[in-house]
């Protein structure tokens, strides 16, 4: 089958590119900017009780309601069926840099779990947090890295569709946005 065999020369090119900095330059940032976000969202998002878009916003809905006591082990989960999803869809390559930036960002908000960014000002807080995580998955979108989530929803959504990668990420975005506004005064 193509599929099969697409995937054996996909799986050699890997193999080749580990030794390669075009391999290691997106893990890499998906390490830093995973860390970047991860104290934002520990530091800064949980203790104000607020929400963040994309799949890590799921995830801390589910973390509120729920009472689990880790959000990286919720944010793992939640990215399996995405995986599942994407696995024809997109290269094996990419699936499987992906899937080591969903490691490391599930190892960065435990790593990070306890921190607590002093801001007393909500407005303060909020800005602070929404640079802090724009700015972490800036660092690893750029160059082509992915910490799953809706990084691999966006892709198919662009191959797929051609409807571009923002766009995607804008629309998923406002059903967490959306629910935590349904679900708690939005008054500062």
């Amino acid at each position: 089958d193509r599929f099969a065999q697409n995937l054996k020369a996909e799986s050699k090119l890997l193999i080749i590119s580990l030794g390669t900095w075009r391999f290691w330059r997106p893990i890499m940032t998906v390490l830093i900017g995973s860390l970047i976000f991860s104290v934002s969202l520990n530091g800064i998002l949980i203790p104000h009780n607020y929400y963040s878009g994309g799949v890590s916003g799921v995830s801390l809905v589910v973390y509120y309601f729920s009472g689990w006591p880790s959000i990286g082990i919720i944010y793992f989960l939640l990215n399996i069926p995405i995986f599942v999803f994407g696995w024809r869809e997109i290269s094996f390559s990419y699936i499987i840099t992906s899937l080591i930036g969903v490691f490391i960002f599930t190892f960065s908000l435990e790593v990070t779990s306890g921190i607590v960014i002093p801001t007393h000002d909500n407005i303060m807080a909020a800005v602070l947090a929404g640079i802090l995580t724009g700015f972490g998955t800036g660092i690893y979108l750029r160059v082509g890295g992915s910490a799953g989530g809706l990084d691999i929803v966006a892709l198919i959504f662009k191959k797929r569709f051609s409807i571009p990668m923002g766009t995607t990420f804008i629309a998923i975005n406002i059903i967490p946005i959306t629910a935590a506004a349904l679900l708690y005064n939005l008054d500062i």
